[in-house]
């Protein structure tokens, strides 16, 4: 989400000093646990799949039903499942060109999941070069929320004064070799490679200017409290795993049970004809015998 800081402490925005960086990212961090959550619970990894029992001889089933997904994919199909049709009485043929050379059908089919699932949406807008034809064109993409936010002053118009998009750059290892981060004011795009994020100091590699000339990324929000559609029913989630799967626990048990036999003994073939008929004739005293299950 937005970060709100005033534009004097911010300083000189063509020259980010190591503390504005560290502070903004530190703040945007303090957030990642609760939108990491959130991507799982649509991935289905949710809470009921790290339940633990003391005893490991008892049934421990772990039943995820994703209500999660199925409400985000639910609302995307309801929003987006029908492209969005652009039309006007002036001859906008050359921003639909545009629009069908970015695939604005994907894009704005990502831009609602993310919006759905953790609130907050985030779309980047650069200039890309055309393959065929070495042109330049303006290109739009999602950026997951974890990585990417933006800046703006702490007045009630909420103006952007910067973002900054970072990631992990791993080496051949699988470990993180260090992070680049990307930093976009209203005239240039900064890159920078740090050791680590939230403290210490930043790197200057370049700086490109990208002629949109205002911070060329948006932040879009899926309600004023920026929430996902099922976030407010996780608890209930969770709940209904749990109960799912201790429903699984009793009847597991109850299969496992034990028949306990007081009064009388088994004959032989007396067991499979119990496993089979479900009904069993002996012969005892009134009152001496009796069946039930530990």
């Amino acid at each position: 989400m937005a970060i709100k800081i005033n534009r004097e402490m911010a300083g000189n925005l063509n020259s980010p000093t190591s503390e504005l960086l560290n502070y903004c990212i530190s703040q945007h961090l303090s957030t990642i646990g609760r939108l990491d959550k959130l991507s799982d619970y649509y991935d289905g990894e949710q809470d009921i799949l790290k339940r633990t029992k003391d005893n490991d001889a008892i049934p421990n089933n772990k039943v995820v039903i994703n209500h999660a997904k199925y409400v985000t994919d639910m609302n995307v199909g309801f929003m987006v499942g029908n492209p969005v049709a652009y039309t006007s009485s002036d001859d906008i043929q050359s921003i639909l060109d545009a629009y069908t050379k970015v695939d604005i059908v994907s894009h704005d089919t990502e831009l609602e999941k993310d919006l759905s699932v953790f609130g907050i949406g985030y779309e980047l807008i650069y200039l890309n070069e055309d393959k065929q034809t070495g042109k330049t064109f303006a290109d739009i993409k999602c950026i997951d929320p974890r990585g990417i936010f933006l800046v703006t002053d702490d007045t009630i118009d909420a103006n952007p004064l910067f973002a900054v998009h970072y990631q992990k750059v791993y080496n051949l290892q699988g470990a993180i070799d260090h992070y680049l981060v990307k930093y976009y004011n209203d005239n240039w795009v900064m890159t920078y490679r740090a050791a680590s994020i939230g403290f210490g100091d930043y790197q200057f590699i370049k700086a490109l200017p990208h002629y949109f000339k205002s911070v060329p990324v948006i932040e879009y929000r899926n309600n004023e409290e920026r929430q996902g559609d099922f976030e407010q029913a996780i608890s209930l989630i969770d709940a209904y795993n749990l109960l799912q799967s201790d429903r699984l626990n009793d009847k597991e048990a109850f299969v496992d049970a034990i028949l306990f036999i007081r009064g009388f003994t088994l004959k032989d073939g007396d067991g499979a004809r119990l496993a089979k008929e479900k009904i069993m004739q002996t012969s005892f005293k009134p009152g001496e015998v009796d069946a039930s299950y530990l």
